[in-house]
């Protein structure tokens, strides 16, 4: 233990060298820990100010302003800040973080005070050294965690009185133990800096336990950090997979696309323009959906712009609205599409891509476009026919409405390879 007379003579902390991998988060918290301090100390001894109506270890770990603090109260952990920096534990390529919105933890480690960005992630459900479980509740009254920092009582103590931390050992771990965390800190760290250059996804967010639906889909090896468990939820999981070689995007064509996704990706009415190369296949979508229905299931619009002869069992009364069913159409030599029919879900993912698309490199720009266009193509066909379904049999549910889609790429050398995932609750019977 050594002592930092920057901020306050007494304040003492272990070895940041025996600490490789803690967060901010822990780092205050077992500093308060061993020298008997409550939470409301820790401006005057760390520079950080707490707040108690909010889960702070978000802030704490994730706010610059409040890290450099830390580091200006305490110089000795330097050499901790530089893995303060979420996007290091990121292991996908793609601008979006992944995280936990809520503290989470490994209660083994709790016992020194211990706690690591690394729980934070999603894809991450056991702690590698100690091969326990995760928490994010009291084991005791299933209090969230973040609830046991309060101003009238030291950090990691639950209202119901359990206390996370051995004094015992927060000044005493074993020094086989200090070795296996650094050990297993490198290692993720190397497979998470070369995993963010191979791997890209899209459409889990902070979404845990679709996470662990989908973590034995994205991880195909065993992990320190990852054991499979049962899926929270039954789930409909429909795959498809596309192998292509990179090839060559003219500097013209590059400079649509990227103006395309830059639009899409900040637009909020979600009236889309699509690459041309979309035409033929939307109206394959189109007529493919429309296929499935009788003529009179359409509007008069519908029919036309379909090439579909008959009349409509609609025209006699206020015609319902032509969105269901309306493919992509030119307009001086650019294509549109209403984007409203589509789910939610389908509309976020799309506005992901093309946000990563358009700072993307080049050489990635044609796996973003497959991926918009593959998750738009079956997105477009499931609400088109689910609402033709609907018009069809109004009494009749349809199945699988609130399909989630994710998109997972992974990449070797110059060749690419798309997984594609959809995500629904299991049907009733």
């Amino acid at each position: 233990m050594t002592s930092d007379c920057s901020s306050l003579p007494t304040l003492g902390h272990r070895d940041v060298r025996e600490l490789a991998g803690i967060s901010s988060f822990g780092f205050v918290v077992q500093n308060l820990r061993i020298n008997y301090l409550v939470p409301p100390d820790a401006f005057a001894t760390m520079g950080v100010r707490l707040t108690y109506g909010e889960d702070w270890s978000q802030r704490l770990c994730r706010s610059r302003k409040l890290i450099e603090s830390l580091l200006k109260a305490v110089p000795s952990a330097s050499a901790l800040g530089l893995l303060w920096n979420v996007e290091q534990w990121q292991a996908f390529g793609n601008a979006h973080i992944h995280w936990r919105t809520t503290l989470t933890a490994c209660p083994e480690c709790l016992q020194t005070g211990y706690h690591s960005l690394l729980f934070q992630m999603p894809w991450v459900n056991r702690c590698p050294w100690h091969d326990v479980r995760l928490i994010s509740r009291c084991l005791t009254c299933a209090a969230p965690l973040w609830k046991s920092i309060r101003p009238d009582a030291s950090p990691l103590v639950c209202t119901c009185g359990m206390d996370f931390v051995d004094d015992r050992q927060l000044l005493q771990e074993p020094a086989r133990l200090i070795n296996a965390r650094t050990r297993h800190v490198g290692r993720y760290l190397k497979w998470a800096r070369e995993s963010r250059s191979q791997r890209d996804v899209f459409g889990l967010e902070q979404d845990v336990p679709l996470w662990e639906d989908a973590a034995m889909e994205l991880f195909k090896i065993k992990l320190p950090w990852r054991h499979p468990s049962a899926t929270a939820t039954e789930i409909l999981t429909r795959r498809s997979t596309v192998q292509h070689q990179a090839k060559r995007t003219e500097k013209a064509e590059q400079a649509n696309l990227l103006r395309i996704a830059s639009d899409t990706g900040r637009a909020k009415d979600l009236f889309l323009e699509l690459p041309l190369s979309f035409e033929l296949p939307m109206k394959r979508v189109s007529r493919c959906v429309a296929s499935k229905f009788p003529a009179s299931s359409f509007s008069e619009r519908e029919r036309i712009c379909l090439g579909i002869d008959g009349t409509s069992e609609y025209e006699d009364w206020q015609p319902r609205p032509s969105v269901v069913l309306l493919r992509a159409y030119s307009v001086r030599d650019k294509l549109y599409f209403d984007g409203r029919i589509l789910s939610r879900p389908v509309q976020a993912i799309l506005q992901q891509v093309c946000l990563t698309m358009a700072h993307a490199d080049t050489e990635r720009l044609d796996d973003y476009i497959r991926a918009y266009g593959r998750v738009l193509f079956r997105g477009y066909a499931t609400a088109a026919y689910h609402a033709l379904a609907k018009i069809e049999s109004p009494h009749t549910p349809p199945r699988a409405v609130g399909w989630k889609p994710v998109v997972f790429i992974r990449r070797r050398g110059q060749r690419s390879r798309l997984d594609f995932l959809w995500f629904g609750d299991q049907p009733a019977g």
